[in-house]
């Protein structure tokens, strides 16, 4: 069963629900911290040394072989990043493909680096090396040489099939390349191998494959062939099942029923997945089994057509699966169950059954009902998910905080603070899911702008590293939300959990403990670069222009795009309208070759001072 599983790892189809072709991200926790500065990546251009191709040039005129290795795999990463126009060392390649004096490696890169530069005037020779030089340059060229529609490896694939001499590993890049070739003149002599039970059962499954991407018809009675002969062998099974992976004909799909609820899950999936693209419909009379398999690819077919054919109670059936084994398969079901909950019909069946897991026990289904009926944004369930923060379980932890967040029910603020404080105690930098969720609670707080959590949140700033840069981070940003515009504000009242202290001169305090956390760039050890950003953006969102000074000291002249610097001069321009220059785009040089030229000198050096 296993070697089957592997066979068939790569036609595995998709994990993700085919149900509507959506911009939307999945559902997963994140964090608002993470949102700021809003900024767009910069890419930085890179390029190429004019002096490098020089020494490549010299290196190909070297006799030293390792040399020339070396000057050819250089070429090919260059051209992969799009340095250099590097035709000009195609003769220089050639030579060594065809020196029969260079050493094997050296040859093997000079193959890469003509089929990386798309060199296909080289075809002839590099078909000639393949034909020469064994194996493993017939595995690099000869898929290219397909795909450059090369006409004479055609003739060889061919010769191949008919030959029972031929080598394995010959023999299944040939089937592989007729299939890609689209060569239906060879489909009678990939049914022989097909059907020769004294064939290894990988050529068997790959001549099945091949057939299949051939023909969309008249493979019905090969397929009954095969079945005939001996059941009981399960290549017989998947072969059949794969010879009518893209036939639709009334007579294919009674034989694909048949083989969708084999015991074998190999011959099940593919036989599933081959009625699925042809029609879901004709899963429907074996969707209720596939469901219940025990194997993850079976079920996930049955998930895709209840998805797809979608009733109310079909997606009651499928709301079971939210506690799926598979995680990709409740991934799967989270997203068309939210999907559907858009369409009025579905709405409250979806909302009803995912209510009902999230009320269960099982981890795995509170886990993605937290996920889901936040992002529905179901606020009745508030109460369930306080009950959640107590998990054992890293992922409802983690799910449960953030649904609170998302869903900002104020009821619920003491209760939160009641678990920060459970978790305030010093904890271990590995502990993800505790870490998480204080993260997470951290942020709710900041929406809700709950002040009552302040002594807890406090605990965060002076560095501690029992404590998880996570952890800190998300309680420094929930602080700053906290303390927005604080500098503006006017004394007032004593600021709860503030020792007394009022607004103005509590945010006042916590600033310059927070400005003393992004100073700390160096030390031992130093500061966390998360806990630094957001305590910079902390500082500009409360106010603190005193602080401005010692930003731009930190900034220095260099523009550099640093998250921690990019926080700063945010900062900067929040609280003064003054817009510093967040990254410049400078091209910089492609380094790390293994020639290389020396600098040029500078004039102090010219003149020898």
């Amino acid at each position: 069963m296993r070697l089957l599983l592997t066979l068939l790892a790569g036609i595995v189809i998709g994990l993700n629900s085919q149900v509507k072709a959506e911009d939307r991200a999945p559902i997963q926790p994140d964090f608002l911290m993470q949102r700021e500065p809003a900024t767009e990546e910069s890419r930085v251009q890179m390029f190429l040394n004019p002096r490098m191709l020089t020494l490549w040039k010299s290196a190909f005129s070297h006799p030293e072989s390792e040399l020339h290795r070396q000057a050819a795999l250089a070429v090919a990463r260059a051209h992969e990043q799009k340095l250099s126009d590097l035709e000009q060392f195609r003769p220089d390649l050639l030579k060594l493909l065809k020196d029969g004096q260079e050493h094997p490696a050296t040859r093997y890169a000079a193959a890469q680096a003509l089929i990386i530069l798309k060199t296909r005037d080289s075809a002839a020779e590099l078909f000639e090396a393949s034909r020469k030089y064994g194996q493993d340059f017939r595995l690099l060229i000869e898929p290219v040489l397909g795909r450059w529609e090369f006409a004479p490896i055609r003739d060889v694939w061919a010769q191949r099939l008919k030959s029972t001499e031929t080598p394995r590993s010959d023999l299944n890049l040939a089937l592989e390349g007729v299939r890609l070739a689209q060569m239906s003149s060879v489909l009678p002599d990939l049914l022989l191998i097909v059907k020769d039970s004294q064939r290894p059962m990988d050529l068997r499954l790959n001549a099945a494959r091949s057939a299949a991407g051939l023909t969309a018809e008249g493979l019905e009675p090969d397929a009954q062939q095969l079945l005939s002969r001996n059941l009981s062998k399960r290549v017989n099974r998947l072969t059949a099942a794969m010879l009518l992976s893209r036939h639709r004909s009334p007579a294919a799909v009674k034989l694909l029923q048949t083989l969708a609820v084999d015991t074998e899950p190999a011959v099940a999936a593919e036989a599933l997945r081959a009625l699925y693209q042809g029609e879901p419909a004709s899963v429907l009379p074996v969707a209720e089994q596939a469901l219940a398999s025990r194997a993850a690819e079976v079920r996930r077919v049955g998930i895709q057509t209840y998805l797809q054919l979608v009733t109310v109670e079909r997606l009651r059936i499928l709301s079971g699966h939210l506690n799926d084994p598979h995680p990709d398969l409740r991934a799967v079901v989270r997203e068309g169950l939210y999907t559907h909950s858009q369409d009025p019909q579905f709405e409250s069946v979806v909302r009803e059954a995912a209510i009902a897991v999230l009320a269960g026990d099982d981890w795995r289904g509170q886990e993605q009902t937290c996920l889901l009926l936040a992002a529905l944004d179901r606020k009745e369930v508030a109460p369930r998910l306080v009950e959640l923060l107590h998990s054992d379980r890293d992922e409802v932890m983690i799910a449960s905080a953030w649904a609170l967040r998302k869903l900002a029910v104020p009821e619920t603020a003491p209760a939160m603070v009641t678990r920060l404080r459970e978790l305030s105690e010093p904890i271990s930098n590995e502990d993800w899911g505790v870490s998480h969720q204080i993260a997470h609670l951290s942020e709710a707080i900041a929406v809700l702008k709950y002040r009552p959590a302040l002594d807890v949140l406090r605990i965060y700033i002076p560095k501690n590293l029992q404590y998880h840069e996570i952890a800190r981070s998300g309680a420094i940003y929930a602080i700053g939300v906290l303390f927005e515009d604080a500098a503006k504000a006017a004394p007032a009242e004593p600021a709860p959990g503030g020792g007394g202290l009022d607004d103005a001169a509590l945010a006042s305090q916590l600033a310059d403990q927070l400005m003393a956390r992004v100073r700390e760039a160096s030390g031992m050890p130093p500061e966390f670069p998360e806990v630094r950003r957001t305590s910079a953006i902390a500082i500009g969102r409360m106010g603190y222009q005193s602080h401005i000074p010692g930003f731009k000291e930190m900034l220095g002249s260099e523009v550099s795009a640093d998250p921690v610097e990019l926080a700063m001069r945010w900062s900067i321009h929040r609280m003064t309208g003054e817009l510093l220059s967040i990254a410049e785009t400078k091209p910089q040089e492609a380094t790390g070759w293994f020639l290389e030229p020396i600098p040029s000198p500078t004039p102090a050096d010219s003149s020898g001072k």
